[in-house]
């Protein structure tokens, strides 16, 4: 969700609180907003009265705000936090954005689950909570929690394809991977969580292909489970951006300019939101389905925690699978919590969502140039699909792909590619290197 700003000093409401230096109130006010039920911002390096103060050495401030953080507050809130900096008139102050907390109440480590280290928010100010209600947030255990569900597979749990992707990230885990994630349950054993990002796992995560605009007639289906759920999405990721071609349309001017079938930023938002907040307690994995005229994703499960359509159009960070939501982060794949819908929602209007009891679908349509206008007295556009980029950017991510997966991914007759294969080497665009089953393409544009 985006900070409001008037006059240049952030606008307070009954989500934010200021704090003009770092102090021992921290870990109080973000445990209140982790027990509220829409989570809230702590702004430090702001005045009471909204002046931005800004902090120095904000580096060595955001670091020592997270480990307070980690090590201060019970559960863990690992996966809910998010501390980030920002720049306005040449200060920058700090943003603590907590979430609604999926396993309430949290709490001081050192005080423990008492009316002394639980606190909530009301009115816009922070509370101590009586026992009768933390006695009630403790009875209330979220079943779809994935910490709360033991992974089903009886077998060894191996880590090595996370391993790879935090090491290239630069992030070495020398400590138990398992412990440092938190992929156990309360009682010891591994969660949902580590099922889902281990080696190997019996999931199933399908993106669907259809001739025409509707479910009448499926031309493709893949399988991308089985594996470290970083794997499938990566390779769902390179799959959708097969799919979402590169166009080129030509007016009645001659002009031509190049475009996407959808926003590649907002498609990706769109995947990665349905895979962090799915519902896995129901065994169902987000499902992708790919269309003449649109891509499709859903997600299962109704909206979680307190939320609503409302809250969910403003942005309210309310993750469902915080376990997942950390690693997705720590690698890159998203931004801070609660700005994907507003991502989306800078491209499209919420029509493109359909709220249901169990699902959350959202249809991106293609960009209206695409579709050919051919009503009444007006010329048809004319759409230059460009085999030769979709090729491309196959190889890019495939050096070694033969001429029947181009056929299958761009969805041309292997006579065509084979064809297109020999113009661009004549023309110096690609080098096929070593033989043709062992070989690999260079690209030299």
């Amino acid at each position: 969700m985006k900070l409001k700003f008037s006059g240049g000093r952030p606008v307070k409401n009954s989500r934010t609180e200021f704090m003009p230096i770092l102090n021992d109130k921290l870990e109080k006010e973000v445990i209140s907003f982790l027990n509220s039920d829409t989570g809230g911002d702590v702004l430090v390096g702001i005045s009471y009265d909204g002046a931005v103060l800004g902090v120095d050495s904000y580096g060595d401030v955001l670091h020592v705000i997270a480990d307070r953080l980690r090590v201060n507050i019970s559960p863990s809130c690992l996966g809910l936090i998010d501390v980030v900096p920002v720049t306005t008139g040449g200060k920058t102050f700090i943003r603590v954005i907590a979430a609604r907390g999926t396993e309430q109440p949290y709490y001081l480590k050192l005080v423990g689950q008492s009316s002394a280290g639980c606190f909530f928010r009301k009115n816009g100010t922070i509370r101590q909570m009586d026992l009768e209600k933390i006695k009630e947030l403790s009875g209330n255990k979220d079943l779809s929690a994935l910490n709360n569900i033991i992974s089903p597979r009886n077998a060894e749990h191996t880590f090595a394809l996370l391993r790879i992707y935090y090491e290239e990230k630069g992030i070495r885990m020398i400590d138990d991977i398992r412990k440092t994630l938190d992929l156990y349950t309360n009682e010891g054993k591994l969660n949902y969580a580590a099922y889902l990002l281990s080696d190997s796992n019996s999931t199933s995560f399908k993106v669907i292909k259809y001739a025409g605009d509707d479910r009448s007639e499926i031309t493709e289906t893949n399988d991308y489970g089985g594996t470290c759920l970083i794997r499938s999405a990566d390779r769902i990721l390179d799959k959708l951006e097969v799919e979402n071609r590169t166009f080129t349309v030509r007016t009645e001017n001659n002009e031509s300019r190049d475009n996407k079938l959808i926003k590649t930023e907002v498609l990706k938002e769109v995947f990665i939101n349905a895979l962090l907040h799915n519902d896995y307690s129901r065994d169902f994995m987000p499902l992708i389905e790919i269309f003449s005229d649109k891509i499709s994703v859903t997600s299962f499960g109704k909206l979680p925690g307190q939320l609503n359509e409302n809250s969910f159009y403003s942005g309210f960070p309310v993750p469902r699978n915080r376990e997942l939501v950390r690693v997705f982060k720590d690698l890159g794949y998203t931004g801070e919590l609660g700005s994907g819908i507003d991502k989306i929602l800078e491209s499209y209007d919420s029509s493109i969502f359909k709220i249901n009891d169990n699902s959350l679908e959202a249809v991106l349509p293609f960009a209206e140039e695409f579709k050919i206008k051919s009503s009444g007295k007006t010329k048809p556009e004319i759409i230059h699909i460009r085999t030769r980029d979709r090729i491309i950017e196959i190889m890019k991510k495939d050096p070694s792909v033969t001429a029947v997966k181009l056929a299958v991914f761009t969805g041309v007759t292997k006579k065509a590619i084979e064809w297109h294969l020999k113009k661009m080497k004549e023309s110096g665009v690609i080098k096929r290197e070593g033989s043709r089953k062992t070989g690999f393409w260079q690209i030299r544009v």
